[in-house]
C-alpha cells in the first residue's frame, strides 16, 4: 500500500493531468457538438487550428505526461522505503507546486519572461525528482 503522501500526490497530478486535457476536450467537443467543425479534424500529426488557451492547455498537458516517469519513480522509490520518505517527504508538496506553477504559467502565456519562469519551475521540479530517485539509487 502506497503511503498517505505518495498516494496524495500522485492523485493531485493525475488531476491536474485530467483538468489540462478536459480544457481540449471541452473545447473540441462542443465544436463537434455544435456542427462547428468535424470530429476527425485534429490529426495528430499537424498542428490544430485552435485557440491560444486550448493550444496551451494541450501544451501544458503534455508536459505534464512527460514528465510523469520522473514522478512515477521517485513515487514509486520514496513509498518503498520509509526512511527516504521520513528524510525527503516534505519535499513533495513543493515539487508538485512547481508543477502546478509550471502548467498555469503555461496556460498564461508565451511572453519570453513567463517562458523563462515556467521553464524555472521545470528545472525545480527536475532537480527534486532527480535528487530523490539519485539518493535511492546510491543509497
Amino acid at each position: 500500500m502506497l503511503p498517505d503522501t505518495v498516494l496524495l500526490i500522485l492523485c493531485l497530478y493525475a488531476l491536474l493531468t485530467a483538468a489540462l486535457v478536459a480544457v481540449v476536450f471541452a473545447y473540441r467537443s462542443t465544436q463537434v457538438m455544435f456542427r462547428r467543425t468535424p470530429a476527425n479534424v485534429w490529426p495528430r500529426s499537424q498542428p490544430a487550428a485552435e485557440p491560444a488557451l486550448v493550444q496551451r492547455a494541450h501544451d501544458a498537458h503534455k508536459n505534464c505526461v512527460e514528465s510523469f516517469p520522473l514522478w512515477l519513480v521517485a513515487l514509486l522509490v520514496l513509498s518503498h522505503d520509509p526512511t527516504s520518505l521520513e528524510a525527503w517527504g516534505w519535499l513533495l508538496p513543493w515539487l508538485f507546486a512547481l508543477r502546478l506553477a509550471q502548467s498555469l504559467t503555461h496556460l498564461l502565456g508565451t511572453p519570453p519572461a513567463l517562458v523563462f519562469l515556467r521553464g524555472l519551475f521545470f528545472a525545480g521540479q527536475l532537480l527534486g525528482l532527480g535528487a530523490i530517485i539519485a539518493l535511492a539509487v546510491w543509497a
